[in-house]
């Protein structure tokens, strides 16, 4: 309930309106704009958008319910964002029939600081699907450590459509790669020792790693994609 309070704001994020116009912009001409077609000075310009998935739905939003409604999407992937951060503390918990008092008060603790730590974010643009899927690759990665399970194959799809919402999708394919070289790590450590699931060759995860960083290429603007993560690093210093 809280998550869902926080994320029902007033449209007053300036950004938003663009995006929800070349959402439409989109839907009407059947592709994604490579070039700037909007604003006088800058028409013609060349324009790597990146955020044309989330605006698409921005825009099928606002023709439905009206731009209020984004926030309602906010508020369900505030409540998602939690849920998985849950799950991921439940890996690692003792007692795997459900939490312990204690364990339940410290995740409570938890959910609130998370929830007010990122309050300020939590304002209807796109990066609400970096934090989401952030948080999944976290919990899939997370559970593959205690599950050998083929379902880690799904970071591939989920970072392909990663790479079509919004520019911090560089963070899929570091998370993926931190997780990798510490799996090898692991191996090199304990080959010698018993069998167990982290004394195996990390071949699929090191599969996994080259596979989510190629799909990066399946979008409207190919190759260039590839170079954007270090690009929003730059903004964020400027």
């Amino acid at each position: 309930m809280l998550a869902v309070a926080l994320s029902i704001k007033g449209l007053r994020e300036p950004d938003l309106w663009w995006q929800i116009r070349t959402g439409e912009w989109i839907l009407e001409n059947g592709k994604v704009p490579t070039q700037d077609v909007f604003s006088y000075t800058y028409n013609g310009a060349p324009w790597v958008n990146i955020k044309w998935g989330f605006e698409v739905v921005a825009a099928l939003i606002t023709k439905a319910f009206g731009p209020e409604f984004i926030f309602l999407l906010q508020a369900l992937v505030s409540g998602m964002l939690l849920l998985l951060l849950l799950k991921c503390a439940r890996i690692y918990l003792p007692d795997k029939a459900g939490t312990k008092v204690s364990d339940s008060f410290l995740l409570s603790i938890a959910a609130l600081l998370t929830l007010f730590a990122c309050e300020y974010r939590f304002n209807g643009r796109p990066e609400m699907f970096s934090h989401l899927f952030a948080v999944l690759f976290l919990f899939i990665l997370l559970r593959y450590r205690t599950e050998d399970s083929n379902k880690i194959l799904w970071l591939v799809p989920l970072q392909l459509l990663w790479a079509n919402m919004h520019e911090a999708f560089g963070m899929g394919v570091i998370l993926i790669g931190l997780f990798t070289v510490s799996a090898w790590v692991e191996y090199l450590l304990t080959a010698k020792k018993k069998l167990t699931l982290r004394s195996k060759m990390p071949i699929k995860l090191s599969l996994l790693l080259l596979l989510a960083a190629a799909i990066i290429v399946v979008n409207p603007n190919g190759l260039v994609l590839l170079t954007k993560p270090f690009n929003i690093l730059g903004q964020v210093y400027e």
